[in-house]
């Protein structure tokens, strides 16, 4: 019989492998006391596989994270999983995408879920979830008191589901990390979600990009945002937002003493937009990373973005501007030759963001 791992290994991943290659690794599980993070992926071990996971979790008590990606689990397997955290507690990281669970899946392994289940990061990307899963979710989020990380992008919860979310956000729970991407959420959604960011809670990174709202979401994100709250990381691109909603999302710049990073990129922002946006980037303090890629500006709002980043000292990464005008001269303006005098300086990036001036 092969040995899968030895006696030192802390880690392994298992790609490709068959029902019973896997039952021959679980044989080892049960008694392995070094293994901290399996990684099982595009194998095609189905409920077996999951039964051979949860009977050799009964036993071993080091594993810390279990990555189960693409193997077929179903409705089915994921009860053999729910099966699994019922009995292990050792377990703080729990990966399942691609395995096609579905809202009964989801639900199977809500309903053990408990203040006594010590995961903290749960990955479901991609499984078929819709309304019914997300009021699962929300059930987990209800209950868990170590749960930190949430990644459910990749299903089809909608404007109910990201609903369902918002109500537990503000629970007595630790959930700092969220990403509801690609989710078919709209404008009502998005309310949702920003009002529940208006309340106290402890999410500081938010990813909500890859969805439908415009800009009543984008509104409706600056009419609650809460200048004493978490959020820190901000990611809403690949939606709909306009100049209307860059107006709003400036607004927040302005007024931001926490987000450092926000990515507004493949939205709809022309040239007002962005000049909004650049302007409130002359007063904000804080903001170290943009991601402006993709949008509608042209020359005009680009050199507006420039003109801004002559005035703003913080800003220390702004990706989008398509000519590379913006990292030339952060290139320079991060790290001067110490030859240059400021006044050269300013000339060598007047050369470069305004040649024909």
């Amino acid at each position: 019989m092969k040995k899968w791992c030895n006696e030192t290994d802390t880690t392994i991943e298992l790609k490709c492998i068959t029902l019973r290659e896997l039952k021959e690794f679980c044989e080892e599980l049960k008694i392995n006391k070094t293994l901290e993070e399996v990684n099982i992926s595009f194998s095609s071990v189905g409920v077996q596989g999951a039964e051979l996971l949860k009977d050799a979790l009964k036993e071993n008590t080091t594993m810390k994270s279990l990555t189960i990606r693409s193997i077929g689990l179903g409705k089915e397997g994921a009860k053999c999983i729910a099966g699994l955290l019922k009995d292990n507690k050792s377990l703080d990281i729990l990966t399942l995408n691609e395995n096609g669970i579905g809202d009964e899946g989801i639900k199977a392994i809500a309903k053990v879920w408990n203040v006594t289940t010590m995961v903290h990061t749960l990955n479901i990307y991609d499984n078929n979830i819709g309304y019914e899963g997300a009021k699962a979710i929300a059930g987990i989020l209800n209950v868990s008191r170590m749960l930190s990380k949430l990644d459910i992008s990749r299903n089809h919860i909608g404007d109910e589901g990201a609903k369902a979310i918002a109500e537990s956000l503000n629970v007595d729970n630790v959930l700092g990390n969220l990403d509801i991407s690609l989710n078919e959420i709209g404008d009502e959604g998005v309310k949702a979600i920003a009002k529940a960011l208006n309340l106290p809670n402890t999410v500081h990174t938010l990813n909500i990009s890859h969805n439908q709202f415009g800009d009543e979401g984008a509104k409706a994100i600056a009419e609650k945002w809460n200048v004493n709250g978490a959020v820190h990381t901000l990611d809403i691109s690949y939606n709909q937002i306009g100049d209307v909603g860059s107006k709003a999302i400036a607004m927040i710049l302005k007024l931001n003493s926490v987000l450092c990073n926000l990515d507004i990129s493949y939205n709809r922002i022309e040239n007002e937009g962005a000049n909004d946006i650049a302007e409130a980037l002359c007063c904000n303090k804080i903001l170290q990373t943009l991601i402006i890629w993709g949008n509608q500006f042209g020359n005009k709002g680009e050199n507006a973005f420039v003109q801004a980043m002559r005035v703003n000292e913080k800003l220390l990464k702004l990706d989008g501007i398509i000519n590379a005008k913006l990292n030339q001269y952060l290139a320079m303006n991060r790290n001067p030759d110490p030859k240059y005098t400021k006044s050269e300086l300013v000339r060598i990036i007047d050369a470069y963001c305004f040649p024909s001036q």
